[in-house]
């Protein structure tokens, strides 16, 4: 395999995908069958940690109501095997796509509201400068097809452990140089993708995620569920998040992901949301419909200004403004 670019570490992606046969399922359900089973042999120290740790989460709820919750969070926790510890157990976004059907003018219009300078890649059209990493993706079959990467340490494990909550692996782990990838739904039907970073700067750039900051970046990613406790305890114990209460419009925040992002309970559809940052919101919406793209009256809200988006070929997507302290 190609060794990537040093300086980019999804420079890679331009090469095209020579994707492995996948090794046998089974390695991954023998695996986390000894996990389980080791999780079961825990010390009596070990547990009492737990109950130290359920215990100080309920400080904010009635003691019967929040214990509960907080050790059954943390007994659901996902073990390091496929999560690294180096992100203290916590699944981050890896990569994200926006559809582009017509990629040249995907690139015009994004280029012309955002300032997304794109290069070629096996996913699309790769975007440098955006944090955190993503791209366009030409191969999308339909403007609703956003995708999003969730990075995991052993993809074999993770895909075990998304069918024992419930949900499906769509067809077979691929491998290809920047690492392996697997495509899955939640047990709401809900699609994501899981990614195993390749060696190198892969792996380096998946243990230090980083939120964006700048103009065009990435400010927020929500995932749709129609059912709030269901998705909680799904992610949870697939990603280690952490939810706060329960948000506007259903939305709840993963709160120990760098990659800022999380579900968004009772909403329509099975693809991820996303909301970029934006210096002016007034100003940008403008520019979306100038572009030939459709922009709502900015919003106010508590995180900032908010407009909803649709881009010159039907792909819906958000800007926010950030209010001071986000």
């Amino acid at each position: 395999m190609a060794e990537p670019d040093a300086t980019d570490p999804f420079n890679a992606l331009a090469n095209t995908d020579r994707p492995m046969e996948p090794r046998a399922r089974f390695a991954a359900q023998l695996k986390q069958r000894l996990i389980d089973q080791a999780q079961a042999n825990t010390t009596q120290a070990t547990r009492e940690e737990t109950r130290l740790m359920a215990t100080t989460k309920s400080d904010t709820k009635s003691d019967t109501e929040s214990t509960t919750e907080s050790t059954t969070e943390t007994a659901s926790r996902p073990t390091p095997g496929w999560i690294t510890d180096a992100t203290g157990g916590v699944s981050n976004l890896f990569y994200f796509t926006v559809p582009a059907p017509d990629l040249e003018r995907s690139k015009a219009f994004y280029g012309a509201v955002f300032g997304w300078e794109v290069e070629g890649g096996s996913l699309g059209g790769h975007i440098p400068a955006v944090t955190p990493a993503g791209g366009l993706n030409p191969s999308a079959t339909s403007p609703d097809e956003r995708t999003v990467y969730i990075a995991v340490d052993d993809i074999e494990a993770a895909t075990a452990r998304v069918v024992e909550l419930g949900g499906t692996v769509e067809g077979d782990i691929e491998y290809f140089d920047p690492g392996a990838m697997a495509r899955c739904r939640d047990d709401q039907g809900t699609s994501f993708s899981l990614q195993q970073p390749g060696e190198g700067d892969y792996a380096e750039y998946a243990r230090n995620p980083q939120k964006g900051s700048s103009h065009g970046d990435l400010f927020y990613w929500s995932l749709p569920v129609q059912d709030g406790a269901a998705g909680r305890a799904f992610y949870s114990a697939l990603f280690g998040w952490d939810f706060g209460s329960e948000g506007s419009e259903g939305g709840m925040h993963a709160e120990n992901m760098v990659t800022d992002g999380g579900i968004g309970a009772g909403r329509h559809g099975d693809r991820v949301d996303f909301y970029f940052r934006v210096d002016d919101a007034a100003s940008t919406a403008e520019a979306i419909r100038t572009a030939g793209g459709d922009a709502s009256d900015p919003m106010d809200t508590p995180q900032g200004i908010v407009v909803d988006c649709t881009d010159d070929q039907g792909v819906k997507f958000g800007l926010v403004q950030p209010a001071d302290g986000f």
